[in-house]
């Protein structure tokens, strides 16, 4: 949410740590799914139709802008790559770095990723 009175744009969106073993690809925005129970909190393809974020329409980050007062129109998904049979594997913090007037803001939002073992059915 942009709560300012000035427009802000989005510079970037990175995990603000990442396990070895793990490799940050990209953070792109998505439009956000029709779903009753609301948006993925983890999406990879897979199982059911919209089930892969490669198939569906995306936005870079850079330069995408969020009018004074109003929110992101779309959902934020980072993309990983698990390069290492080792878990669990953790990314915390997203850093959001935004230009907004004369200068870049970066804030960090608290949230964990993790990749764990597969549990046996």
């Amino acid at each position: 949410m942009n709560k300012s009175r000035q427009t802000l744009e989005l510079v970037a969106v990175e995990p603000q740590t990442v396990d070895s073993g793990m490799e940050f690809i990209e953070a792109r925005i998505y439009p956000e799914p029709d779903r009753i129970d609301g948006p993925w909190l983890a999406w990879s393809p897979g199982a059911e139709d919209q089930s892969s974020p490669p198939s569906l329409p995306s936005k870079p980050i850079g330069g995408q802008q969020i009018a004074p007062k109003s929110t992101l129109a779309g959902i934020i998904y980072l993309r990983y790559r698990v390069t290492s049979d080792q878990r669990p594997l953790r990314s915390s913090g997203v850093k959001i770095t935004y230009h907004r007037g004369f200068r870049n803001h970066t804030q960090v939002l608290d949230a964990n990723y993790e990749v764990v073992l597969p549990t046996s059915p």
